[in-house]
């Protein structure tokens, strides 16, 4: 039997995207339309039924006669409610579509065979992109008509959709892209693939529903939906902690164009990073995803972007003399957040340290700077530098700190850098053992160090005003906890002297020349193996 032939529109979409066309045929067919038409409108109707029957907590002020319904109030809180609703309806199930095709592909075996395919990855990529989530866009499209139509009538300005739209399809160009990389990168070991691909799916569900909505949310009342608060959520809060975010002593919600600049931009960064990432992810799973030049980008990037939110308004003496210890603070949310992600994606793998032992030519610094496949011990340290600089340039205007001292604010500086140094030694050091369950060795003994001095910190004591020297080196081994041991938070002395700090910073820095010469001393095995 000879088959249909394709639209002349479909089939100059296969000639410019094959890919995109392999998935539409799989799933634009008449039952998947009929289901998700049917499913778009019975959740509307539901919605809108519930809805109906809350118009009597909505009433006007009531005559002798009737009782008049507030419509204008009602759509508003409809419209609330929608704006609340479309993010996990669009976001949660489009991560889920694409983690799973991936992996279910991987799984399959089929996506070797779209790696030796003659497009480009970015061709196959935008194509899985736009082809596999079809149905939600579909759905989505539904949709557009009831939350259009009831914010009109609840009196929301054109400005609010075009800033609602720009930063609903911002974010979910960017949680799509960081959903494709994670279902590339899902891949535990051999005998745990199945359990490791549904982690990273319920994790990154969790954080989403949990983490990035609602921050998104939170975040675009007080800054870039400034101008109307009403429309997401009841305006019971005042207008205190609007005023008072600020970046750079700039107050976002007066604001709007910065606010809206400032999120969109950062969003498209990190878009494109995730999707330069998931590139080489897919030509090349057995790669680091991030490339140390990428590295030397990000650190001054998103140090510079958190000190903007500290340096608050007014600018007077007082907020410039809590600089140094917010700055502090910030540098230990940093050697978490940002540089234990950064650790894990430079340090090299067995194979890939091998590859570069047998590959290199000399010994020569050139390599170890910018290579992709020598160990990432060399970039960490050059990041790590770069991020004691850069927090170090903002406090050379505070003349007068009265939270913490210049020397105390060196000395923990140089006490979270060495902590990070020390994560990076471990990691890459386990990652190299010979040992097929090495990298979940590696995560272990990485999170161990990290958590393990927090925990102990919280348990025995931390705010103790005369801690023991085996206390004081606890909390100096956490850099969360290391800017409270050596300033004055609460008007008195620092609970830890400065001499206790630099005995602790000796005993770190002899665990960076161990670290560093066992590293050492397994390069020279690889060679010689």
């Amino acid at each position: 039997m000879q088959s249909k032939p394709l639209p002349k529109w479909l089939d100059r979409l296969g000639d410019w995207n094959p890919q995109l066309l392999r998935e539409l045929k799989g799933r634009m067919n008449d039952r998947s339309f009929l289901v998700t038409i049917g499913l778009s409108l019975i959740g509307q109707l539901i919605f809108l039924m519930f809805w109906f029957n809350q118009i009597s907590n909505y009433p006007m002020p009531c005559s002798a006669t009737n009782c008049p319904t507030n419509w204008e109030s009602w759509f508003r809180a409809v419209f609330q409610n929608l704006n609340w609703l479309m993010p996990y309806i669009i976001y949660l199930p489009g991560i889920y579509y694409l983690t799973t095709d991936l992996m279910g592909e991987e799984r399959r075996g089929t996506l070797n065979f779209l790696r030796l395919s003659p497009r480009s990855s970015q061709n196959i990529l935008l194509g899985k992109l736009l082809g596999v989530p079809v149905a939600l866009y579909f759905a989505v499209l539904l949709l557009l008509p009831l939350h259009v139509i009831v914010g009109i009538k609840a009196q929301a300005p054109i400005v609010f959709f075009l800033s609602y739209y720009a930063i609903l399809i911002g974010s979910t160009i960017f949680l799509f892209t960081l959903s494709l990389l994670i279902g590339l990168s899902g891949r535990s070991s051999q005998d745990n693939k199945n359990t490791g691909g549904v982690i990273y799916i319920l994790g990154l569900l969790f954080a989403v529903a949990m983490g990035f909505i609602p921050l998104v949310q939170n975040l675009g009342v007080y800054t870039f939906w400034n101008f109307a608060p009403q429309f997401i959520i009841d305006n019971r809060y005042g207008n205190g902690f609007q005023n008072s975010m600020t970046w750079f002593w700039m107050i976002l919600s007066q604001h709007p164009i910065l606010s809206h600049s400032l999120f969109l931009g950062n969003l498209a960064i990190m878009t494109t990073l995730f999707w330069q990432m998931t590139q080489r992810a897919f030509q090349n799973p057995n790669a680091n995803f991030l490339v140390k030049r990428q590295s030397y980008f990000l650190i001054p990037y998103f140090t510079i972007l958190m000190i903007g939110f500290v340096c608050r308004v007014p600018f007077n003496d007082e907020s410039i003399q809590e600089l140094s210890g917010e700055i502090l603070v910030i540098g230990g949310l940093f050697s978490l957040s940002v540089m234990t992600p950064i650790i894990m994606a430079l340090s090299t793998s067995r194979q890939t340290t091998l590859d570069w032992i047998n590959s290199r030519s000399d010994h020569a610094w050139n390599d170890r700077i910018w290579g992709d496949r020598s160990p990432g011990t060399t970039a960490i340290a050059i990041n790590i530098l770069m991020m004691i600089g850069i927090l170090t340039v903002p406090v050379l205007f505070n003349t007068k700190p009265n939270l913490i001292t210049p020397q105390n604010f060196a000395l923990v500086l140089l006490i979270q850098g060495s902590l990070c140094m020390i994560y990076s030694l471990l990691f890459q050091g386990m990652l190299l053992v010979k040992s097929p369950k090495r990298k979940t060795w590696a995560n272990l003994l990485l999170f161990g160090a990290i958590g393990l001095p927090l925990l102990l910190s919280i348990i025995f004591g931390f705010g103790t005003s005369k801690p023991t020297f085996l206390l004081k080196a606890i909390l100096l081994m956490s850099p969360l906890t290391a800017p409270f041991t050596l300033g004055s938070w609460d008007g008195l002395p620092p609970p830890i002297l400065l001499m206790d700090a630099c005995i602790v910073l000796g005993f770190q820095a002899a665990i960076i020349g161990f670290l560093y010469l066992r590293l050492r001393s397994q390069l020279r095995k690889l060679e010689r193996s």
